[in-house]
């Protein structure tokens, strides 16, 4: 993700600085796409840690959101240390079924 995070930056022009040790995953979980959409909605924040202050502003790069429920818990997780606004930047978003328009 730190290559992509990196390339899209230069594309854009953008000077942010980029870490990939402000948000950590400390529980080993099954691989995301091993579960079903109701075994991810229970993932936690508590399966992620900021071992150091974050900035007020994030923004969370992410490849591809399919339930949204790793988001949701990375921006709990980045609120709770201290972040007042998180953005997330995705290269794909998977539809909702029956959802033909995207």
């Amino acid at each position: 993700m730190t290559l992509l995070s990196r390339n899209l930056l230069a594309q854009l022009a953008i000077d942010l600085p980029l870490s990939s040790k402000l948000l950590v995953k400390k529980l080993d979980t099954a691989p995301q796409h091993d579960l079903n959409k109701s075994q991810r909605h229970k993932l936690k924040p508590k399966n992620f840690h900021c071992p150091s202050g974050v900035p007020s502003h994030v923004a969370l790069f992410d490849d591809v959101i399919t339930t949204g429920s790793t988001i949701d818990a990375c921006i709990t997780k980045l609120k709770e240390a201290g972040a007042t606004k998180v953005d997330v930047w995705s290269l794909a978003r998977t539809p909702a079924k029956g959802d033909e328009s995207n």
